[in-house]
């Protein structure tokens, strides 16, 4: 809001001094028609026009300093986190919750919480703590081969895959599983294998999936593999 006002102000205040400056400049033109030449060249004064520039000059040296004081410097915006309020309270709850955390449910909850703010170690040690105390499901499985996934950097190691195999054989639709399957084989280019992993989940269509997206990747991964057989 600030700053729409002291644009509008700027050119205003632009336009005002042109006009003057015009004005000043006929008024001026006028007189040295009609002055002597020898009157003109004995006033050393400065001309009314140069004052009325060097006044839209410090209209805008001040104006641009108002807009830097108030929006910050210009390299601040590539430097700023607009969530780090927001990841810091999710922190806060993150360590409130390890402290209270007993329950299969809230375990997960926990290990999820960790995965979103990047600390996948903790995630891993989360999960695995749940499926030590709690019996394995497909989607416990699903997450720990997740978050080993991205702890490792995005590589499928040995133990990941094993942990894949398990989530399967208990539940071959497993949409956490099949979507890590489906998002490994699309950084990989392998768009077809790709593809397949995606409609294998669309097939079988989990109570509460948002089919949108993963619509959207098929689309997306179809097209690439079509240009890449051109």
């Amino acid at each position: 809001m600030l700053m729409t006002i002291l644009v509008s102000i700027l050119v205003a205040t632009a336009a005002v001094l042109g006009w003057q400056h015009r004005r000043i400049v006929a008024a001026d033109d006028s007189a040295l028609a009609i002055l002597p030449e020898t009157a003109v060249t004995a006033v050393p004064a400065i001309p009314r026009s140069a004052l009325a520039v060097s006044a839209l000059a410090i209209v805008v040296v001040g104006l641009s300093s108002a807009l830097y004081l108030q929006m910050g410097r210009y390299h601040d915006h590539f430097t700023q986190t607009p969530d780090r309020q927001l990841d810091y309270v999710l922190r806060a709850e993150l360590q409130q919750l390890a402290q209270d955390a007993n329950t299969s449910v809230e375990l997960q909850q926990l290990a999820q919480g960790y995965a979103k703010v990047g600390q996948y170690d903790q995630a891993v040690a989360t999960m695995s703590r749940l499926l030590e105390y709690f019996e394995p499901t497909s989607l416990y499985l699903g997450l720990q081969a997740k978050f080993s996934y991205y702890r490792d950097g995005r590589v499928i190691s040995v133990e990941t895959q094993q942990l894949i195999d398990q989530s399967l054989a208990l539940n071959p639709a497993e949409p956490e599983t099949l979507l890590l399957l489906a998002n490994h084989a699309y950084l990989q280019q392998d768009y077809a294998l790709a593809i397949s992993h995606w409609q294998a989940l669309l097939t079988a269509a989990p109570v509460g999936l948002d089919q949108t997206p993963i619509r959207r990747a098929v689309a997306n991964a179809q097209a690439k593999l079509a240009a890449a057989n051109l």
